[in-house]
């Protein structure tokens, strides 16, 4: 089984490999009108895709990590709840990737010069990822990811604020866990640091490489997903040693 598995996701990584190198995936830098309404209609998607799911998920075996694992699993989710948000909005392993760590995810940006420190000079977006840290331990590094809501920064007693909505966290009074809630998050609320944000290529939501991944996805069996998600699992934690100590956010 384990064989025939990786032989299966080898062809296939090397299919989308040969079409990239033939530029079939190919994108121009600067977007045309089009690219740009498409970018905007996407970012519009995810985030109504986010905001229809709030509410309360009494565990951390819930839809969203099913949907990732393709069985029944318990996890954190608050990178699954992101990832799953962009497929619902066909934006999957184009514009967002399907990761379950929340630095996983934010190295995916980084490698396509998507990823905008919180002190630079960008301002957020609707649509974009933001990326915050929440360890109680005082370590570095980013723990929670979010999906922003609204482009700018909003003001409170002349602090910014940023509001966003994500998903393995607290209510709306900061109470519990296990909810999808949308927030105003300030700079420097203790134990929630705003690291950075990711502005996706939602413009690519559209592409070939987009149906394809999307096709791979739906058809691939669950023992497949399940696999592949425990290899990144095992991956991430060979290269992350040290863990990291969370507070409800």
């Amino acid at each position: 089984m384990k064989k025939t598995a990786v032989k299966i996701l080898s062809f296939l990584m090397a299919v989308i490999t040969l079409a990239s190198a033939c530029g079939i995936f190919a994108f121009a830098k600067e977007l045309s009108d089009e690219q740009e309404q498409i970018r905007v209609e996407t970012a519009d998607l995810i985030v109504a895709t986010a905001r229809a799911e709030i509410g309360h998920f009494e565990s951390d075996v819930n839809k969203f990590t099913t949907w990732y694992y393709g069985i029944e699993t318990s996890a954190s989710w608050c990178s699954i709840f992101v990832s799953w948000c962009a497929d619902n909005a066909n934006a999957i392993g184009v514009a967002v990737p399907k990761e379950a760590t929340c630095s996983s995810m934010k190295n995916w940006f980084e490698e396509r010069g998507e990823y905008y420190p919180a002190d630079s000079d960008y301002i957020p977006q609707k649509g974009d990822i933001l990326f915050m840290n929440t360890a109680t331990d005082g370590s570095d590094g980013v723990t929670h990811v979010e999906i922003v809501t609204r482009s700018g920064f909003v003001m409170r007693s002349g602090k910014k604020h940023v509001r966003a909505v994500g998903g393995c966290t607290s209510d709306i009074n900061y109470e519990g866990e296990g909810y999808v809630t949308e927030k105003t998050r300030p700079f420097d609320m203790k134990n929630a640091v705003i690291l950075g944000y990711a502005h996706p290529a939602y413009e690519e939501s559209v592409s070939s490489k987009a149906k394809l991944y999307a096709f791979m996805d739906d058809n691939m069996p669950a023992i497949f997903k399940y696999f592949i998600a425990k290899l990144k699992e095992i991956t991430y934690r060979f290269n992350n040693t040290n863990t990291k100590a969370l507070e409800t956010v």
